[in-house]
C-alpha cells in the first residue's frame, strides 16, 4: 500500500519450532542484542497458553538479551485475549516465577517485555500496567499492528484481514506510548 504508506501482514508466527530456532542461534555469528519474541502456538487454546510461553521461555533463556511476550499479533487466533486480567496475571506471574529460577541457574538475568495492541481501551491499558507493575515485569513494547482500518478506509486494501503497520498506525501507537508512559511512570513514583 505505497499511497498509504502502510502494510498489511497475516503472518503470524510461522516457524518451524522453538528447538530448530535455538539451533539456529546458536550457529548465528551476530554479536549485539538479541530480543526473542515468543507466541503460543495458533492451535493451543487460550487457557494452556502458558505451558507454551514458558517452553519457549525456558528454552530461549541463556540465548536471548531480552525476550518479548507477544500478547497482541492480531494473526494469532484468540492470541489477544491474554491481554484480559484474568489470563494475563496468570501469565505474568508464572513468566516471573521462571526468570527468578532460570536468573540463578545461569547467573544471568535476561530481561522480559510484554508487546501489547494498539487496539486496547484506556481501560484495559489501566489494567495491563497494574499487572506489569505488580509483577515488575522489565518493560513493554508498545506497540504491534492495528487490526483498525480507519487510516485507510478510501484503501482498496481496507478489508484485507491481517495486522496494520505504517503510517496508519502511527498516531494510535504513539497514543498508546504517551498512556502507558503517563500511567507506569505516575504509578512507579508513588510506589517508590
Amino acid at each position: 500500500m505505497i499511497k498509504e504508506e502502510g502494510i498489511i501482514n497475516r503472518f503470524g508466527f510461522n516457524n518451524v519450532g522453538i528447538d530448530q530456532f535455538i539451533e539456529n542461534i546458536k550457529k548465528a555469528k551476530f554479536k549485539g542484542v538479541l530480543g526473542i519474541n515468543i507466541g503460543k502456538n495458533f492451535d493451543t487454546p487460550i487457557d494452556r497458553a502458558v505451558e507454551d510461553y514458558l517452553i519457549c521461555f525456558r528454552k530461549s533463556y541463556r540465548y536471548a538479551g531480552y525476550i518479548a511476550i507477544n500478547i497482541s499479533s492480531p494473526n494469532t487466533k484468540n492470541l489477544r485475549h491474554l491481554q484480559s486480567d484474568k489470563y494475563l496475571e496468570i501469565l505474568l506471574k508464572s513468566l516471573k516465577t521462571e526468570q527468578k529460577i532460570l536468573h540463578k541457574k545461569f547467573k544471568k538475568l535476561v530481561p522480559f517485555v510484554v508487546k501489547v495492541s494498539p487496539d486496547n481501551s484506556s481501560k484495559q491499558l489501566d489494567s495491563i500496567a497494574k499487572l506489569l507493575l505488580k509483577y515488575k515485569v522489565n518493560g513493554v513494547i508498545a506497540t504491534n499492528t492495528t487490526i483498525d482500518r480507519k487510516g485507510i478506509l478510501n484503501s482498496k486494501y481496507s478489508m484485507e484481514e491481517g495486522g496494520l503497520s505504517g503510517a496508519p498506525l502511527n498516531k494510535k501507537s504513539t497514543n498508546v506510548i504517551k498512556y502507558l508512559n503517563k500511567c507506569l511512570m505516575e504509578k512507579y513514583l508513588l510506589s517508590e
